[in-house]
């Protein structure tokens, strides 16, 4: 691995997200795909889940979130965003943006619906299993924000 740190970005393509995190000094790779992700070793430092997750039922979900496991390094990082739960499907497919180091904001694609699962908190922690949570937050709006670590061993 090179001195740059490689991140995952799954879900809707947003290349300013690209440039942000490629000014940072990250090496990204994109997954916007509902195919299995190509991932062969553990060479990621993180993964940026968006929504990607919560357009899913929780048995594919799962099945995402293992091989994500197998691709990010011990200690690495997956953030991922949750609808509000008892959310109604099907919900507006959502692109986010990194604005700064400390804003991200959302922009809906019109015209385009995902068929959301609707996730309680314990289901979304059940989900990251051999993770260790650091943060599951609900904004006022109901969204869920949650950052997990990879276990070290």
């Amino acid at each position: 691995m090179g001195s740059s740190p490689r991140v995952l970005l799954f879900g809707e393509m947003c290349g300013a997200n690209v440039s942000f995190l490629g000014e940072k000094g990250f090496r990204i790779s994109v997954e916007g795909s509902p195919a299995a992700p190509r991932i062969y070793e553990p060479a990621y430092a993180g993964a940026l889940l968006w929504d990607f997750l919560g357009a899913m039922r929780s048995d594919a979900a799962s099945r995402w979130v293992a091989r994500i496991s197998e691709g990010l390094l011990p200690g690495g990082a997956a953030l991922a965003f949750f609808a509000p739960a008892g959310s109604k499907s099907p919900s507006p497919r959502k692109r986010y943006r990194i604005r700064s180091d400390d804003q991200i904001c959302t922009e809906i694609l019109e015209g385009r619906t995902s068929p959301a699962e609707s996730y309680q908190n314990r289901d979304i922690i059940r989900l990251f299993t051999g993770f260790d949570l650091e943060l599951l937050h609900t904004h006022r709006d109901g969204q869920r924000e949650a950052l997990f670590f990879k276990a070290r061993p």
